[in-house]
C-alpha cells in the first residue's frame, strides 16, 4: 500500500498549494499530482496558501547551493509577503536535496522562519528524503503536512534518511 493511499479523498479541499520545482522533477510532479487528487487547488509558485519548494530541482537549475538558496529565499519571501499583506496564515515546506550541507541550510531556514513568522501564522518545515524514499512517499508527507492535521509541525526537519 502506498503512503498516499492512507489519505482520504477531499483531505485538501479548499487548500491552495503552490509547487516550485521543475515541471518534470519527480518530487514536484508527485506533489502536484497527489495534492490535486486530494482536492487541493494546485497553482504556480506565485499563489497558494501552501508553498512547497523542491529545493533539489531548483539546485539542479542553478550553479551551486548558494545560487539555489538565493532562489529559494526569493520564492519564500514573495510567498510570505503575499500572505502577510492579505492577513492570511500559510505554510512553507522545503524538500531538501540529498546533500548534508543543503539539508542543514534548509533546516536552519525553516527553524528560523518558524520563529520569525509565528506571529503571522506562517509555519515552515524541511523534509529530507532518503535513498529509500520515493517521490510518492515525499508527496504523501507533503499532503499530510498541508492538511489540518499537519498544522502542528513548524520549524522542524522531517528526516526520511533513516539511521545515519
Amino acid at each position: 500500500m502506498s503512503a498516499g493511499a492512507l489519505l482520504r479523498a477531499g483531505l485538501l479541499d479548499g487548500v491552495s498549494v503552490a509547487v516550485a520545482g521543475g515541471e518534470e522533477a519527480p518530487i514536484a510532479s508527485a506533489v502536484r499530482a497527489l495534492t490535486a487528487s486530494l482536492g487541493a487547488d494546485v497553482t504556480g509558485p506565485g499563489a497558494g496558501a501552501v508553498l512547497v519548494v523542491d529545493c533539489g530541482s531548483l539546485q539542479a537549475e542553478h550553479e551551486d547551493l548558494v545560487a539555489a538558496s538565493a532562489a529559494v529565499w526569493e520564492l519564500t519571501r514573495a510567498h510570505a509577503e503575499r500572505l502577510i499583506d492579505a492577513g492570511e496564515g500559510g505554510r512553507v515546506f522545503y524538500v531538501c536535496p540529498d546533500e548534508e550541507v543543503a539539508v542543514a541550510a534548509y533546516e536552519n531556514l525553516a527553524r528560523t522562519l518558524s520563529i520569525e513568522w509565528a506571529r503571522r501564522a506562517i509555519t515552515t518545515a524541511a523534509i529530507a528524503p532518503g535513498a529509500a524514499s520515493g517521490a510518492a512517499d515525499v508527496a504523501a508527507l507533503v499532503a499530510y503536512l498541508a492538511s489540518p492535521a499537519g498544522a502542528y509541525f513548524s520549524g522542524c526537519l522531517l528526516d526520511l534518511r533513516g539511521p545515519g
